[in-house]
């Protein structure tokens, strides 16, 4: 995220005060004056300063009607197919009304989803008012993809009745006992436990509904404003002034809670992300997709949050440090799991730069976990990644390691300045990066620092979620022939920067009754490889490829919508790294023993049943064919359930000045042993020091 003022800024506002001259003074309503001036300073700035304005036509305006109507209704429950065919008469207009600051369609489609879920809401509470039978063979289908909106009521009743019956039929085999020896055996449904399902369906119904209307104007305005950022590309976003401070807590890492960020998809609160240093990531089993079904407190109250708002989920999981909450949570293999979790402030400590030391074959190996591109990242602490970085290197160097792993899996990037100041801990001198917007000549950001900090053997681990500032780092090492890099078939493929613009800085002292009007995110250049390429789309490809669980899913920069394509300049001058003459050799032995390693061969299947499990989008609504699959999945998915740690375990110890510091600080040291005793069963780290230990 680069925060430094766009280069036409000053025009920007120039245009915007032209702007706000032209909105009539007799206009009485001052919501839609706000309206349209968000959408003629968003027009102005998408065109501007967007790294790619796509072409302004036709086929642009129908992309962005139809992105619009998917934020309003992305599951198709509300509207009818007769309200798109009224709002899609304005489908090739939209780019003149985003000009114009025509707020007419935003209007009629506002006051309609506002009407629709008031009649969806009377249609769904009416049908669990009903006893439903689970005995016709029928499906629903939760792909909303591969859904259509309802061509009239009546068939919008169908669909209603399948999704509701659906939802109870999830949480009736929730709450029965199904496990049996006799997989002929199907239990019954009692009277008892069909009502006390729909009951439970209703009333989270009620938290989804309750949800929807606590939705303001501004929320459904910033929706519709969205519809055209995400036709320039996925980056690319209008924050409203509630959504600014929520963008604003995000990047600089305060999260409070268990320190998992959360996401409302289809009624499920999903777990989006783990906050690196948190109560969730120091337990260790809580993960990215897993949805959360109940929350449970430590006396024993148990709360089913299926269909809940967000807010209400948060202030069930938040309470004093030192408590326990249980979450009961469904994976993405489909297994259920309880994982109890021990109430904390988010532990920076753990999200910074941190070090241990592997014990392999009379050797010492060195390794370094990087959570994020970090800097300033707390005002308290005023650390940045790059000296930390240092710091750990220069302690590793102390205690004589043979060899130094950079893990950054999980790193989602940060400051791209820490990148460059990291990558140069490694090199003499040189190239890093490349950085370019449309229209002017690449800039080539290099190394600052002619000091050589490392000058061993080393290897850098990444995943899928490697994105950004980590793959700017992966990509110059292996572009100079610095390192390996260990990880699956490809890193995220994100290679753009982006930048805030905030509009009230951009209308200056005009219209100050108008304030706040929110911000835009928008992408303004792209960044490439010293080699010519860049991570755009295709991420980095490591040397040595290791299986893991997104192999074979739809992952990544590469499938989402509009994405900026990839494309090549001309490469940096640089100058490789001759001492890695043992690289081909380690390449070799590693290509041998991943393809031997029963728990590789374990996770390569492992990535081929999520795939093709994921593909199989159509439940069946008939109790004994529900159950069937589900004991199916269950009994399938018990094969998979440690896929990631090693039956065996290669010890690591804590840095002999951490203990040191520590002690003196009198730090509770527990984590630390628990983090280590983790690493020592990694299967995919095990790799990385087998890698690194043949680079001698």
């Amino acid at each position: 995220m680069n925060k430094k003022p766009l280069r036409s800024l000053a025009s920007l506002v120039v245009t915007s005060f032209i702007l706000i001259s032209c909105i009539p003074g007799s206009t009485t309503n001052k919501v839609q004056q706000r309206e349209k001036l968000i959408m003629q300073i968003t027009y102005s700035a998408l065109f501007t300063q967007h790294l790619q304005p796509p072409v302004a036509n036709a086929e642009l305006s129908q992309r962005i009607f139809s992105k619009a109507v998917e934020n309003f209704d992305v599951s198709k429950k509300f509207f009818l197919k007769s309200d798109i065919d009224e709002f899609s008469k304005q489908k090739n207009n939209m780019l003149k009304m985003l000009q114009d600051g025509d707020v007419s369609l935003f209007e009629k489609m506002y006051q309609r989803i506002l009407q629709r879920i008031k009649e969806a809401e009377e249609l769904a509470n009416s049908q669990l008012n009903e006893p439903i039978k689970f005995s016709k063979k029928e499906v629903y289908e939760t792909d909303d993809d591969r859904q259509t909106f309802a061509k009239n009521a009546k068939e919008l009743q169908e669909n209603w009745k399948k999704y509701l019956k659906y939802r109870v039929l999830v949480r009736l085999y929730e709450s029965i006992d199904t496990s049996t020896t006799d997989q002929l055996l199907v239990p019954e449904i009692t009277e008892q436990a069909e009502q006390e399902a729909r009951k439970k369906e209703r009333e989270q119904l009620k938290e989804w509904f309750d949800m929807l209307r606590d939705m303001d104007r501004n929320d459904w305005f910033g929706l519709f404003i969205n519809a055209y950022s995400q036709n320039f590309d996925p980056h690319t976003e209008y924050y409203p002034p509630q959504r600014q401070e929520d963008f604003e807590i995000e990047m600089t890492g305060q999260f409070e809670g268990i320190g998992a960020q959360l996401v409302n998809r289809d009624g499920f609160v999903t777990i989006e992300r783990i906050v690196p240093g948190s109560a969730s990531w120091r337990q260790g089993e809580l993960e990215e997709g897993d949805k959360i079904l109940r929350v449970t407190q430590e006396n024993g109250e148990a709360t089913d949050v299926v269909g809940m708002s967000i807010q209400k989920v948060v202030k069930l999981i938040r309470g004093k440090k030192g408590t326990k909450v249980t979450l009961t949570v469904r994976k993405a293999d489909g297994s259920r799991r309880d994982i109890t979790i021990v109430r904390d402030v988010v532990e920076m400590e753990a999200a910074f730069a941190r070090s241990a030391i592997a014990e392999y074959n009379g050797l010492k190996l060195g390794y370094i976990r990087l959570p994020k591109f970090y800097v300033d990242f707390y005002k308290e602490t005023n650390r940045n990644c790059a000296q930390d970085m240092r710091t750990e290197v220069d302690r590793l160097k102390k205690e004589g390691v043979a060899g130094i792993i950079v893990d950054l899996r999980s790193n989602g990037g940060g400051t791209l300045e820490g990148a460059i100041d990291i990558a140069g801990l490694f090199i003499p001198s040189g190239p890093i990066v490349q950085v370019k917007a449309t229209g002017q000549p690449a800039r080539v950001l290099s190394d600052r620092d002619p000091a050589l900090v490392y000058d061993g053997p080393l290897v850098v681990m990444v995943n899928h979620f490697s994105a950004s500032a980590s793959e700017i780092f992966a990509a110059a090492m292996q572009d100079y022939g610095r390192a390996l890099i260990i990880g699956p078939n490809h890193t995220f493929g994100k290679g753009t920067v982006q930048n805030m613009l905030d509009y009230d800085r951009a209308v200056g002292f005009g219209n100050r009754d108008m304030k706040p009007l929110g911000s835009l995110k928008i992408t303004i250049q792209k960044y490439y490889r010293i080699n010519g390429g860049t991570p755009q789309l295709k991420g980095v490809t490591p040397d040595i490829v290791i299986p893991d669980q997104y192999s074979y899913l739809d992952f990544g920069e590469r499938e989402l919508k509009n994405a900026i394509a990839y494309s090549e300049i001309a490469p940096a001058t640089y100058t490789r790294w001759t001492q890695n003459a043992t690289f081909p050799s380690a390449i070799e032995k590693a290509k041998k023993r991943i393809a031997e390693n029963p728990k590789f061969q374990l996770m390569e299947s492992y990535a081929r049943w999520l795939a093709n499990n994921k593909e199989k989008s159509a439940i069946s609504l008939k109790w004994e064919e529900y159950i069937a699959t589900q004991r199916r999945l269950k009994e399938e998915s018990k094969r998979y359930k440690d896929v990631y740690i090693s039956t065996d375990s290669i010890p690591f110890v804590i840095p002999t000045s951490t203990v040191a510091e520590l002690t003196q600080k009198g730090d509770d040291q527990r984590e630390w042993k628990k983090w280590v005793g983790d690493l020592s069963r990694d299967v995919q780290l095990q790799e990385a020091i087998r890698v690194l230990y043949d680079l001698r």
